[in-house]
Order: structure tokens, then C-alpha cells, then sequence
């Protein structure tokens, strides 16, 4: 299911997560995949600590603008890239995969995670940029 809203509706999506931290940067408001959402909230209950959303939803125009991928995940609503403070990203992908995030990007100072459709659920699309 998606879960659409208005730009700064700050709309309360989970127990610790609101619209605005996933809306696009543009001010075109956005949505997010509820399983996207429940595996962040999956994993903010596990290591306790404030999950640090990056980006989530990027309209197309604005994920030209820096840079993403023609077919990125964020214009799905299915990805976020996180931040989780004390955590490095190579621990953070790691806990995101036993959750099971169906795409996975490690970087220099964030974790993407993304729940993209894959023909197997134990398959994880990995990558380090």
C-alpha cells in the first residue's frame, strides 16, 4: 500500500516517523511504500536510536537534479537513504539486510534501503557507490 501526502503536512506515518521526513526536496509533497515504512520502523525499534532520513521520495525533476537513477526507487516511494548517529553504514546495511530490505547501497556516509520487488525474498540487490 502507498501512503501519499501533501508537502509539509507532517503527517504521523509510524510510531517514529512523520511525511516530512520523505517528502521531496522540490516542495512537490510525496508517498511511501507502508513496507518501506515498517522495516524503518522495524529497524529504529531494534537499535533504539533515531533513524536520520536522507532522502525518500524524490519527484522525477528533482531526482534529475541530483542525479538518481532514471528508474531510482525514490520516485517509487519504496527507498530511503538513512543516516543512524553512532552507526557506520557497513553496520547499518548489515542489520537492514537481516530485515529484509530488498535493495541495499552502502556510501561513504549513508545506507540506502529500499523494499524493490524481487522474483526471490531471500535475494538482496547490493551495491557500494
Amino acid at each position: 500500500m502507498i501512503i501519499k501526502f501533501k508537502h509539509d503536512e507532517n503527517k504521523r506515518l509510524s510510531k517514529n516517523f512523520t511525511s516530512n521526513e520523505f517528502q521531496s526536496h522540490d516542495g512537490t509533497g510525496g508517498f511511501v511504500d507502508e513496507d518501506l515504512l515498517i522495516k524503518l520502523q522495524i529497524l529504529r525499534t531494534q537499535v533504539g536510536k533515531p533513524i536520520t532520513v536522507t532522502s525518500g521520495y524524490r519527484s522525477i525533476e528533482h531526482n534529475k537534479i541530483v542525479g538518481g537513477e532514471q528508474d531510482s526507487q525514490h520516485c517509487e516511494g519504496t527507498a530511503a537513504d538513512i543516516v543512524i548517529d553512532g552507526l557506520k553504514p557497513l553496520k547499518v546495511a548489515l542489520l537492514a539486510g537481516r530485515i529484509g530490505f530488498t535493495g541495499i547501497g552502502l556510501y561513504k556516509t549513508i545506507t540506502h534501503v529500499d523494499v524493490r520487488e524481487v522474483d526471490d525474498p531471500n535475494d538482496i540487490d547490493c551495491w557500494e557507490g
